[in-house]
C-alpha cells in the first residue's frame, strides 16, 4: 500500500470511522455489525453455524460497556487503489485513536478499511479487546 488516498476517499473514511464511534455510543448493534466488509459476514456466515449470532453478541458485550466516546484521531497510514485480497477494491489502514468513558488517554487502534460498491467497511468486527473498557470512570 504505497499510494496517495484521493482526497473524497479520505473525507468518506473518516466520517465513516466517526460513524462507527457514534454508533457504539448509541449502542447500535445491528448497524454496527453492517460496517464490517460484506464479504467477510458472508465467510463467516458460510463457514460457522453460529453466525451471525455470534458476531452480535460480540459487538453487544463490547457497546454495553461504552458510555461515552470522543474521537482524538483518525490517520490514514497507507491505502492502496487496488488489493488483489479485496477483489481489486481500494484498501486504506487507518490509525485512530478514541477517549472512551471519559478516560484520561485515549484507545490507540489500527484497522484496514475497504472501498467495496462506493463504500467503505471494516475488515475487523471489533477494533480492540473488551477488558480495555472495563473498570474505565
Amino acid at each position: 500500500m504505497a499510494n496517495r488516498i484521493p482526497s473524497e476517499y479520505e473525507a468518506e473514511l473518516r466520517s465513516r470511522v466517526r460513524e462507527q464511534i457514534a454508533l457504539e455510543v448509541e449502542g447500535d448493534v445491528r448497524a454496527l455489525y453492517e460496517f464490517t466488509l460484506p464479504a467477510i459476514r458472508t465467510r463467516r456466515i458460510a463457514d460457522r453455524d453460529d453466525e451471525p449470532t455470534s458476531s452480535l453478541s460480540q459487538i453487544r458485550d463490547f457497546v454495553g460497556l461504552v458510555d461515552s466516546a470522543e474521537v482524538e484521531s483518525v490517520e490514514v497510514v497507507e491505502y492502496a487503489s487496488e488489493v488483489e485480497r479485496f477483489r481489486g477494491c481500494p484498501a486504506a489502514v487507518v490509525v485512530s485513536e478514541v477517549r472512551y468513558n471519559d478516560s484520561d488517554s485515549a484507545t490507540r487502534f489500527r484497522t484496514i478499511w475497504v472501498r467495496d460498491e462506493g463504500k467503505w467497511f471494516s475488515t475487523a468486527l471489533g477494533k480492540m479487546p473488551l477488558r480495555t473498557l472495563e473498570g474505565m470512570p
